[in-house]
């Protein structure tokens, strides 16, 4: 078996047993990942190969695939659905997981982030906008956690589709982490309004460690020294920032207002839109739609598949990290074996 493959299904299960023995399958919300992808899985994956092959075709190369991705975390999502390659022919699905590798090192330096950071290639931020003010800081702490729990709205369980965390940066003594939300319109939810803002940066000096994994998790947050937020290119500081947001925040509360009535099956859809909506600059390219296929929806009506919790939590308490890594890592194997 190829050395990278098998690299990458060893990340992948030390990511997941650090993130399960963290006891998050009881706290997710509205179901957990393996549920999505018995709906949503063997469509996108399928898709997503005959995508990028047709790119190829045209002669795209794939810098410009992964430019037209946009950001690494994006692509480190779509393995959360590798099980479901299982649709494509055994080598087809070798393609498919070096293909979305060689993408992540368009973005990243080490694509495993191994070393629990995740620095870019290409980082864009500017020390010299630092700021020590300490409202200045708890507004920045503030808008990180409201765009969090926006994100967690627009894509249930795969949030990292509209963020990326990265660095730490070594500027002289300071240690630089970036933080940047981005996908921020609401239209997986289906409702027809623009979000304000298209990107936020958070750039932080911090002392101490972070601890990031392949999927752009946050596992060790440190303490901030000092800090500026970037809203579509503009510096905002002072009462500019308390104004963005609370016009951010008000925004935001109305949007979630009006998905309090949702199903189980509604949040699947709004999943499955989100996610095919990932591949929406590289469907222009091919002047097709990234709509939902309607056979995926007919599913999510149709089909009522439920993971049990409790016996999910049972498993990961009764299993130690080391156990569940091994697991992970042979299921992402036999991937590749069949």
């Amino acid at each position: 078996m190829n050395e990278k493959i098998k690299k990458l299904c060893e990340v992948i299960g030390k990511s997941l047993a650090k993130l399960h023995k963290g006891d998050t399958a009881s706290a997710l919300w509205p179901f957990i990942p393996n549920e999505a992808e018995y709906y949503v899985g063997i469509f996108f994956i399928k898709d997503l190969y005959e995508t990028i092959k047709k790119l190829k075709e045209k002669n795209y190369t794939n810098q410009q695939i992964a430019e037209l991705l946009d950001n690494s975390s994006k692509i480190a999502q779509y393995f959360t659905l590798f099980h479901s390659a299982k649709i494509l022919k055994p080598l087809e699905r070798v393609e498919l997981a070096m293909d979305l590798m060689e993408f992540l090192s368009h973005f990243r330096k080490d694509i495993f982030c191994e070393e629990g950071n995740n620095i870019l290639n290409n980082p864009q931020y500017n020390i010299k906008y630092l700021n020590k003010n300490s409202q200045d800081i708890k507004l920045s702490n503030k808008l990180s956690a409201l765009l969090l729990l926006y994100l967690e709205i627009l894509y249930p369980t795969m949030m990292r589709m509209g963020h990326e965390f990265h660095g730490i940066y070594k500027e002289g003594d300071k240690k630089i982490f970036v933080k940047e939300f981005f996908n921020l319109n609401p239209l997986s939810l289906g409702i027809k309004e623009n979000f304000p803002i298209k990107k936020i940066k958070i750039v932080e000096e911090v002392d101490g460690k972070i601890e990031l994994d392949f999927f752009n998790h946050l596992f060790v947050s440190p303490k901030k020294i000092s800090s500026y937020v970037e809203i579509d290119s503009k510096i905002v500081c002072g009462e500019d920032l308390k104004k963005n947001y609370n016009d951010l925040e008000e925004k935001i509360k109305k949007i979630i207002y009006k998905t309090n009535l949702y199903s189980r099956k509604d949040w699947f859809k709004v999943y499955a839109k989100g996610i095919f909506q990932s591949m929406k600059n590289l469907k222009d390219e091919l002047n097709v739609s990234d709509n939902v296929p309607s056979k995926l929806f007919e599913k999510i009506e149709n089909e009522d598949f439920r993971l049990l919790i409790d016996k999910v939590v049972e498993f990961t308490k009764n299993h130690t990290k080391e156990q569940i890594e091994e697991i992970t890592k042979n299921s992402y194997l036999n991937i590749f074996h069949e």
